[in-house]
């Protein structure tokens, strides 16, 4: 605990040194609802700072950051062989990971770049 509190107050901008920060953990047993009270904001800043930079720098994990969610989860790899058949003289295929009918597009990228923003959308392929 003593690292912790040498560390915090290294770190802190002089105006912040000030504040009753306990330094072991005599002090922190000690401490009154009051002088709590006091740091309470210094600790709420020092948490929400922790995941913002960790949110920056690691981004949202892993799991938020997978493109399929749906399709062949079982599998290392996802590859699916197909013998083109044109409709209306194109194939269009799913690019969002979303779609019931993978690895062809039934349009579910729509709802998927309105929930998130994305701008994803399918790849059509023009018969000659």
């Amino acid at each position: 605990m003593e690292f912790f509190a040498d560390a915090l107050t290294k770190t802190l901008p002089a105006y912040l040194q000030s504040l009753p920060i306990p330094r072991n953990a005599e002090e922190l047993t000690a401490m009154t609802p009051e002088k709590a009270v006091e740091i309470a904001p210094l600790f709420l800043v020092l948490v929400v700072h922790f995941f913002v930079v960790q949110m920056l720098l690691c981004g949202s994990g892993s799991k938020a950051a997978r493109c399929n969610t749906m399709i062949k989860l079982d599998s290392p790899k996802v590859v699916d062989k197909v013998t083109p058949k044109f409709k209306d003289g194109k194939i269009v295929m799913c690019r969002c990971w979303k779609s019931k009918s993978f690895p062809y597009c039934d349009g579910s990228h729509t709802a998927h770049n309105k929930e998130t923003g994305d701008n994803v959308g399918p790849l059509i392929i023009l018969e000659k």
